[in-house]
């Protein structure tokens, strides 16, 4: 029976990241391992409520030392047991659906290398927000009328175009994400570089069009930042 892997790794609201855990509880399927990854956060009881949460599906581990961000993902992808795993923002909120509806597309479509989902944007308050780099990825993503695999050339040109991929929201396949891991000499295009190493080995994705996942846009966010001194672009 497939199993989730939820890594959360947790830097950041304690507010945000208990809104992030709730979202996982009330998940309708039960098929899912939760694990939060304090990253040496300076307040270490913001997150240190999550270990006393009554659910033997919940753990909290904090690092010795902060590794940043490219050190927390791959630390996800390191901890991580089961055979597929989301590696989720501690600002964002999945909905009821999502583990049961992930699980039903890997019963469906086993052999690609990673699931990305149907995403709703909102902002700091929680409510539904559309800047223009949101418009933009809408405008980029492979669009269909139900899930469809794509690989190869025609998904590698269109993410070159735009990376129109919510990361926080993808399932990856364990073995074939571990099998090349995250570039550690990125800090904010991890899951772009990811993506593309992956499709260049012949891997496939599926796109599922059914909205699963709320990713959190705001201002104070490293992608967010580094657009704007466009550091990310480098």
């Amino acid at each position: 029976m497939t199993t989730i892997d939820v890594m959360l790794p947790f830097w950041g609201s304690r507010d945000l990241l208990r809104e992030a855990v709730e979202s996982v509880l009330a998940q309708d399927d039960p098929h899912w391992r939760l694990v939060v990854i304090d990253d040496a956060y300076p307040d270490p009881e913001a997150a240190a409520w999550v270990g006393d949460i009554d659910d033997e599906r919940v753990s909290l581990l904090r690092n010795e030392h902060n590794v940043g961000v490219s050190g927390s993902f791959q630390r996800c992808l390191d901890l991580a047991e089961a055979d597929w795993l989301v590696v989720m923002g501690c600002d964002d909120r999945m909905l009821p659906r999502f583990v049961g509806r992930m699980r039903e597309m890997i019963t469906a479509h086993p052999d690609v290398a990673y699931l990305q989902p149907g995403v709703r944007v909102i902002d700091e308050h929680g409510e539904p927000h559309r800047p223009l780099g949101d418009r933009l990825k809408a405008h980029y993503r492979i669009e269909g009328d139900g899930p469809q695999e794509v690989g190869g050339e025609v998904l590698v040109a269109s993410l070159l175009r735009g990376n129109w991929m919510y990361f926080p929201a993808t399932c990856w396949n364990r073995a074939k994400a571990g099998r090349i891991g995250f570039e550690q000499t990125y800090r904010i295009v991890l899951d772009w570089w990811l993506q593309l190493e992956l499709l260049l080995d012949g891997e496939q994705a599926l796109i599922d069009p059914t909205v699963t996942f709320e990713y959190r846009r705001h201002p104070v966010q490293v992608s967010t930042a580094a657009a704007f001194d466009v550091t990310r672009f480098h």
